[in-house]
């Protein structure tokens, strides 16, 4: 798994190449390995910041139960927590209050 660089240190990377250093010394300079080396000096552009999409993968089983219990019977969500615990719920309370502020 490659280390994910920020554009400083990709900029690093380049100004010690442009000095005269090695693949090999750069990394061990840096902490990265020499293949992350290569890989900047081969790249024309920065990295640039992708945002990952959460999911919310333990509650998704649960959302339609969710919406009945607290939109239909007017339940809390400590109450919706120890009924979706006892059906299996592994996920934490934190993320059902999160969900339960989406739907208000």
């Amino acid at each position: 798994m490659s280390k994910i660089l920020n554009t400083k240190e990709w900029a690093t990377i380049r100004e010690l190449h442009k000095k005269g250093y090695g693949k090999k010394t750069i990394a061990r300079m840096l902490g990265v390995s020499r293949n992350t080396v290569r890989r900047v000096l081969v790249s024309k552009e920065p990295p640039k910041y992708v945002r990952k999409i959460l999911k919310e993968k333990n509650l998704d089983p649960y959302k339609e139960k969710i919406q009945h219990m607290y939109l239909e019977q007017k339940l809390f969500g400590i109450k919706i927590y120890d009924e979706l615990v006892s059906q299996g719920y592994k996920g934490s309370l934190t993320t059902l209050y999160k969900y339960l502020k989406k739907l208000r």
